[in-house]
């Protein structure tokens, strides 16, 4: 039988440096109700096809954990399946996820919680700018010069979008943004279906310093269809890529000299001044910002996209390094 590991050591470990994989062997549904939230759900009936890739080290230190008592031995007996599959270091929480609340410790609910509470944690930091469904739909009858990028894949998209909206993944809109919204004076709003994507893709653009008001739609599709409005199904429409048909030259050019006088004049934190560095921004003695920022000034097809991305994955990090750095 493996060992077993206190809720208290277990809680020590998570908060230490130490590597450690903690795997919830019930059926989704039930690690959904109620899991430790750095727990990774992987099924018992799942275990020898997804553990591999969940843990592809077959020495990494696994806990294993069930719902408690109730499970009948579930933690103990997938414990024993690593082992025969070749897994070194298997532990098994005593009492599962009861005892860990037992101990006073949280347990949550739903799936993503690591990256939902992430992006709650932003919004709170930052205080991002937001917008209601009716708002919106308010702004949208009144003709005001808006731009709607929803955040998600394509295929979330087409199942079902907000009215008027354009596929932007959230990996890309520091990248096309310029593109879908020329004009400074334009507000530009970012949905997911329900929050996280959207408040992380707002922040990344008003930390990216484009010119333009920027919000987060509230409670993205699923706030809009519970106020009563009909989302959109079944499009296609996705931001265009570079070179078809619009201009960024007026965006780009506020957009580049916001940025240079917030290096100039000490506005970024260290963290966002490393990062300019990595991206290659920083082209002479004099503190120039160069290629990176425009899209106009690379040299090729090729080196417009990199530096681009570049920026894109700019905008992003600070967001990320911001936020890790306020937890400190």
């Amino acid at each position: 039988m493996a060992t077993e590991v206190s809720a208290v050591a277990l809680r020590a470990r998570l908060t230490g440096r130490a590597e450690i994989a903690l795997v919830d062997v019930r059926e989704e549904g039930a690690f959904s109700k109620s899991h430790i939230f750095l727990g990774s759900c992987l099924p018992a009936s799942h275990l020898e096809f997804r553990a591999a890739r969940l843990m592809p080290r077959k020495s990494v230190p696994v806990i294993v954990t069930d719902g408690g008592p109730d499970d009948d031995g579930l933690a103990h007996r997938s414990a024993k399946r690593l082992g025969e599959i070749g897994y070194s270091d298997v532990s098994v929480l005593a009492g599962g996820v009861a005892g860990w609340a037992a101990q006073g410790y949280e347990v949550f609910s739903g799936v993503n919680v690591p990256s939902k509470a992430f992006g709650e944690f932003v919004e709170h930091h930052y205080d991002t700018p937001r917008i209601a469904a009716q708002d919106l739909m308010a702004l949208t009858k009144a003709g005001e010069d808006i731009v709607i990028l929803d955040s998600r894949p394509m295929d979330e998209f087409h199942r079902m979008s907000i009215p008027g909206g354009v596929d932007c993944p959230g990996a890309e809109l520091v990248y096309r943004v310029g593109m879908m919204a020329p004009d400074p004076a334009t507000t530009i709003i970012v949905n997911c279906a329900g929050r996280t994507r959207s408040i992380i893709g707002a922040q990344s653009l008003i930390n990216a310093g484009i010119p333009n008001r920027v919000m987060a739609l509230k409670d993205g599709t699923m706030g809009w269809e519970l106020a009563g409005l009909q989302c959109a199904r079944g499009l296609s429409d996705h931001a265009p890529e570079q070179g078809s048909g619009y201009s960024t030259s007026r965006n780009d050019s506020v957009w580049r000299t916001r940025r240079l006088n917030n290096y100039r004049h000490g506005a970024l934190t260290p963290h966002e001044r490393h990062f300019f560095l990595m991206c290659g921004q920083q082209r002479s003695s004099r503190g120039r910002i160069g290629q990176a920022l425009s899209m106009r000034r690379a040299g090729s097809w090729c080196r417009r996209r990199m530096n681009m991305l570049g920026f894109a994955m700019h905008g992003l990090c600070c967001v990320i390094v911001r936020t890790v750095s306020g937890l400190r």
